[in-house]
């Protein structure tokens, strides 16, 4: 390209005008000026074209540099971390997660894709993780565990009392013999939940239902935690 530009520049600069026409005016050479003029123009050009690619990359760089996760992002997970750890710990269960719905795109007629994905777990050890077994859920197959959650009962439920399903079958893969579930609120909306899971019959069988109530207390301040970071990136 600046090869290209510099041919053309050479070809302008090798312009003469006639001889026999006067392009004078006060001994002035009007045509001259005009030339030289273009040649300024065309070398501007020149010189804004060959300089993007350069600004280009430059942005690109910094950009590159820059933190893409702001500094209350690590703060704020580490704390929901912390929080279902010492719930974990304190109902003796084997894992406490969080999931939040999200948008995944529409249908043909445009009606949204409601999903929901496992965003945070905590895990006592030996005991496999079930987050990659919780992305980009559709809703609507695990609507029995989401009327559970909506009910917003510190209860245990067993999950082979329960009636083939879904969410039944979700459940039995990871394993899960008992669990409770409280749901998610920001601003009023139902948008995620909080689920407590036991693997054994044994850790089941000692579950204290009033020492659920330990759930409803860090639920709150799971939501307090996740609502000051929305309202941050927001």
């Amino acid at each position: 390209m600046l090869g290209y530009l510099k041919t053309i520049l050479g070809s302008i600069s090798q312009i003469k005008t006639p001889t026999s026409v006067d392009n004078t005016v006060g001994g002035v050479d009007i045509v001259g000026s005009w030339v030289e003029f273009g040649l300024v123009l065309v070398a501007i050009a020149a010189g804004i074209i060959f300089a993007i690619p350069i600004l280009h990359k430059a942005l690109k760089d910094k950009k590159k540099q820059q933190t893409y996760l702001a500094p209350n992002f690590w703060q704020c997970h580490s704390r929901v971390h912390e929080l279902l750890t010492e719930l974990r710990v304190q109902l003796d269960c084997a894992r406490v997660q969080v999931v939040q719905f999200h948008n995944g795109g529409n249908f043909f007629d445009g009606n949204p894709m409601a999903k929901m994905t496992m965003t945070h777990e905590s895990l006592a050890n030996g005991v496999s993780g079930e987050s990659r077994n919780w992305r980009d859920l559709q809703m609507p197959l695990m609507i029995h565990l989401l009327e559970r959650a909506k009910l917003d009962k510190e209860k245990l439920y067993i999950v082979s009392s329960e009636d083939d399903n879904y969410s039944h079958q979700q459940l039995q893969a990871g394993n899960v013999i008992g669990y409770s579930v409280l749901p998610l609120y920001h601003s009023n909306g139902f948008t995620g939940m909080v689920l407590c899971s036991w693997c054994s019959w044994t850790k089941v069988d000692e579950v204290v239902e009033s020492k659920l109530s330990k759930m409803t207390a860090v639920r709150d301040s799971l939501q307090i935690e996740l609502e000051r970071e929305k309202r941050k990136n927001g």
